[in-house]
């Protein structure tokens, strides 16, 4: 299952729709030591809020952007680094960019020189937290995925399909099934000794069958994890699957946008 843009980080919106406001008060017990409750505070302390909420919108455009070029599977280490770099660098750009027009308007004049040396040093900090709470957030969504992978194998009752075939109906265990694919309009399941002609579609099939053993290749193939031999990167993040059973299907392609879940259910275990 592929978590969409919408839900990726859920309750990331939630969470810190609550924790800006608070990260904006803790600030300001930071910086100032004399604080006084008037209507200035309370302008400047909504101000300082918008500008959190506007710099980590930015953030987490960011990271929804790298998860389709540069997701967690490529590589985790530099996943983390290059996000935790541009988020940051981005996050104090649309701090600093928002104060100084904000200074500009109110005062016409420049940010006051320890908004340079103290504020920003503070709001990196917060940029850190943010973004340790996504990299936590994703491998948290993903073990909840590999759990309920691991719960639907639990709870399945059968480790067979049954293809209709003319008036009577064929059973088949998973263990023989060696790949699934659509010829000519029609799908077939080939097995090491037989091919069996269906009129199930392979979205329908696809859903009987573990997500531990067969992989979704594209439109028109699942394979069983038992039949795959090799893998070799392609251009464009594109990668091509060697197949070691003797039949008609030998290799396949995977798309880019397929390839990160492919890695991700060979190291399924």
């Amino acid at each position: 299952m592929r978590l969409n843009a919408s839900s990726a980080y859920y309750p990331d919106i939630k969470v810190l729709l609550i924790t800006i406001p608070l990260i904006s008060a803790f600030n300001y017990y930071l910086t100032y030591t004399n604080i006084q409750f008037n209507s200035f505070l309370l302008l400047t302390y909504a101000i300082d809020t918008i500008q959190g909420y506007i710099a980590w919108l930015s953030v987490r455009w960011t990271i929804l952007k790298l998860d389709r070029n540069y997701p967690y599977s490529r590589s985790i280490t530099g996943r983390i680094v290059i996000q935790t770099i541009t988020t940051t660098a981005l996050g104090l750009t649309v701090i600093i960019l928002l104060t100084e027009l904000v200074s500009w308007i109110a005062r016409g004049r420049p940010a006051l020189p320890n908004f340079y040396t103290t504020d920003l040093f503070i709001i990196s900090i917060w940029f850190l937290v943010i973004n340790a709470f996504y990299v936590v957030l994703h491998f948290h969504k993903e073990w909840q995925q590999s759990q309920q992978q691991h719960e639907d194998l639990i709870k399945a009752r059968t480790d067979y399909i049954m293809v209709k075939l003319g008036q009577k109906e064929i059973k088949i265990p998973f263990q023989e099934i060696d790949l699934i694919c659509v010829n000519q309009g029609l799908t077939e399941i080939l097995t090491d000794h037989r091919t069996v002609k269906c009129l199930l579609t392979l979205d329908s099939l696809e859903n009987q069958l573990p997500e531990l053993d067969f992989f979704r290749v594209n439109r028109q193939l699942i394979i069983n994890r038992k039949v795959f031999g090799e893998f070799t990167k392609l251009e464009n993040g594109k990668i091509k699957v060697l197949l070691s059973a003797d039949h008609e299907f030998n290799s396949a392609i995977i798309s880019r946008t397929r390839a990160p879940k492919f890695k991700r259910w060979l190291k399924l275990e």
